[in-house]
């Protein structure tokens, strides 16, 4: 059963298409308020399943999923306008894959995001504002800002390398570290 805090996960789903067509169309004020409507959902999901003591590790993968499709997609649609870089969606890409299925098989299900992956993923969305920010701002803000908005994207697709080699580091000590513990189980046993 699928419970109200995954559906509210799954509006980013949903929310994501329509916001790459507003970006795309020039439809500002739509965009804003998928924007927000995802925020709003992503701030909501989490409370909802602890209330109704829904949480589970498929609802935290469903959560990462929808928050992944939502920024890499409205990001695309962003960098296809070259306000980003085109590389930070597919990093963003590269490093929610391993997230789900690398750290799936290390820590036997259960998600443990880093430091660095956490503030990523803030980062995702504080730079999908700034973007969504330039068409609606004051003419001359705009050149600075989008300036700005290009650079943190290369700093942020740096980033989420970096937290992709960090956790393939991580996952492969955990392997080792599972193999050593087998291992010595089988000579005592």
């Amino acid at each position: 059963m699928i419970g109200f805090a995954n559906l509210l996960s799954l509006t980013r789903v949903v929310l994501a298409p329509l916001l790459v067509f507003a970006v795309l169309e020039a439809y500002w004020w739509f965009a804003w308020g998928c924007f927000v409507a995802a925020i709003i959902s992503d701030i909501a999901d989490g409370r909802v399943a602890r209330l109704r003591n829904q949480s589970s590790i498929v609802g935290a993968k469903i959560d990462h999923g929808a928050d992944a499709f939502f920024v890499i997609c409205s990001l695309a649609a962003f960098s296809y306008l070259d306000y980003v870089t085109y590389g930070l969606p597919m990093v963003i890409a590269a490093a929610i894959i391993q997230y789900l299925f690398v750290t799936d098989r290390a820590n036997e299900g259960a998600l443990r995001p880093s430091q660095l992956g956490k503030w990523n993923g803030i980062a995702y969305f504080v730079l999908l504002g700034c973007c969504l920010a330039v068409p609606v701002l004051p003419v001359q803000t705009n050149e600075v800002l989008l300036q700005l908005i290009y650079v943190s994207g290369f700093a942020l697709a740096l980033t989420t390398v970096l937290s992709i080699v960090m956790r393939a580091f991580f996952s492969r000590n955990q392997d080792i570290a599972w193999q050593e513990s087998n291992h010595d189980q089988e000579r005592k046993g």
